[in-house]
């Protein structure tokens, strides 16, 4: 039986995409920064991560700018 997992894949306010992928208590398994990304590239992106992890829950979250750096989730 596959573990379940979910990847949050977040948008900062200042455009950089932020993945996450996290087990099924939540903890975060593996982080990475992709940086500062287009639309174009963001979807592209999106593709790849629903390839990669046909079964997992995707989530998209989106940062407002609250003058605070990375505050967590």
């Amino acid at each position: 039986m596959k573990d379940k997992i979910t990847v949050h894949l977040r948008r900062k306010a200042n455009g950089e995409v932020i993945g996450n992928i996290l087990n099924e208590k939540g903890v975060v398994m593996a982080s990475t920064s992709f940086g500062a990304m287009t639309d174009a590239e963001y979807e592209k992106g999106m593709q790849h991560v629903k390839e990669q992890f046909p079964d997992a829950a995707i989530w998209l979250l989106v940062d407002v700018d609250t003058g605070c750096d990375d505050i967590g989730f």
